[in-house]
């Protein structure tokens, strides 16, 4: 162990002197009528002295959290070394010399100068492979250890690998997948230091709770993946804050996690799980009423704008509002409600796709407040 303050530990010294100025502090008499009274009390109790050691731990204690203790993993050294090459070309007019018909001097000096950066390059590229490798081997074995025990020492090497990039990213997805499982806030800030990841598969590996796909919650073996929500709900974070980290740099849309609702086909075999992942985005932006951010958003695709109708149905945030806010709010979402009863009906959505779609909005029903009624009714009549 190690602290990040260790001369806070000085304090620990004055904890003595303390003792000793409360022994001495004069102690408050009382008049008593009968002395009978104050001389059953002259035996002392052990729990007398109890509230001045409590005082005393606790104090020893404000002290050593001041200090900063913390437990940290392996260290990661990373070792880089490299070569600075300087080219120097001759440019007098003796370089235009045609010793190398067709070409002068000039244009041959060029080509081997861009010959040599070329080796160089992939010397230093497949050296570095190499030191990748050795550093990786060398924490393999702390990277494929499970279990609450090695918690804090996986998130260290993981943490340092992927700050490095130093992992593959669907490698150091994976491993932080797992770390997940004992604790999702690490696992999401080594997912969030982890360069050019995979989506869809930090989307494969969200799990709905029961009461996300039933509405309900029960102790069954249905529910049984309850028991990775609070990971579950550190990717859709993780989701929250890439989307805003992409927005704010003002890159496409497509370098972020919108990638994944590219494809209708893949939101439409999983309409719960897409929505789910993109609630607590679109549910900031409908609190914060980022119209803009939403109508990007529902712009990008048509599994984007399917996945938005469905959450933005059980957008609420129960505040009073204003006459012309509640005006603007209620045309929000009935043209959301027009939309998705539109998508229902529409030829790109097989049954298949409609019961799914349905199997959603049952769930969260009455969250939704009545925005499902509409797309219910038609499909209904449709039928």
């Amino acid at each position: 162990m190690t602290f990040a303050r260790p001369w806070l530990l000085l304090l620990l010294l004055l904890l003595p002197l303390w003792w000793l100025l409360r022994r001495r502090r004069a102690v408050p008499a009382a008049r008593y009528s009968d002395v009978t009274l104050p001389a059953m009390a002259t035996r002392r109790r052990w729990w007398v002295v109890l509230p001045p050691v409590l005082r005393g731990l606790a104090l020893a204690g404000l002290c050593l959290a001041a200090a900063g203790p913390r437990i940290g993993g392996d260290t990661v050294e990373i070792k880089q070394e490299g070569i600075a090459i300087v080219i120097t070309i001759d440019i007098s007019s003796s370089m235009l010399a045609e010793d190398f018909a067709p070409s002068n001097r000039l244009e041959v000096a060029k080509r081997q100068a861009e010959s040599q950066q070329r080796v160089a390059e992939t010397n230093a590229a497949n050296q570095w492979r190499i030191e990748r490798a050795e550093i990786l081997a060398k924490n393999l074995q702390v990277l494929a250890s499970q279990g609450p025990g090695s918690v804090e020492q996986r998130y260290g090497v993981l943490l340092s690998l992927a700050r490095g990039d130093i992992l593959d990213p669907e490698l150091a997805v994976s491993y932080a997948l797992e770390l997940g499982k004992d604790n999702a806030s690490y696992m999401r800030a080594v997912l969030e230091a982890t360069a050019e990841k995979n989506y869809g598969q930090l989307a494969q590996a969200f799990k709905m709770t029961c009461l996300q796909r039933f509405g309900v919650e029960k102790a069954a073996e249905i529910c049984k993946d309850d028991a990775l929500a609070d990971r579950s709900d550190a990717i859709a974070q993780v989701f929250q804050d890439e989307l805003e980290a992409v927005t704010a740099a003002g890159q496409p849309a497509a370098n972020g996690p919108l990638s994944i609702l590219k494809d209708e086909r893949e939101v439409q075999a999983f309409p719960g799980k897409m929505a789910w992942l993109f609630e607590p985005y679109l549910q900031d932006l409908y609190e914060r009423r980022q119209w803009q951010e939403i109508d990007r958003f529902e712009k990008f695709s048509v599994g984007s704008r399917a996945v938005a109708s469905l959450v933005l149905a059980t957008a609420r945030t129960g505040e009073l509002v204003s006459a012309s806010e509640s005006t603007e709010l209620d045309r929000f979402h009935a043209e959301r409600r027009k939309w998705l009863a539109g998508y229902l009906l529409g030829h790109s959505c097989d049954p298949d796709c409609r019961g799914k779609l349905v199997d959603v909005m049952l769930s969260s029903y009455g969250e939704a407040e009545g925005d499902y009624d509409e797309p219910l009714k038609r499909l209904v009549r449709a039928t």
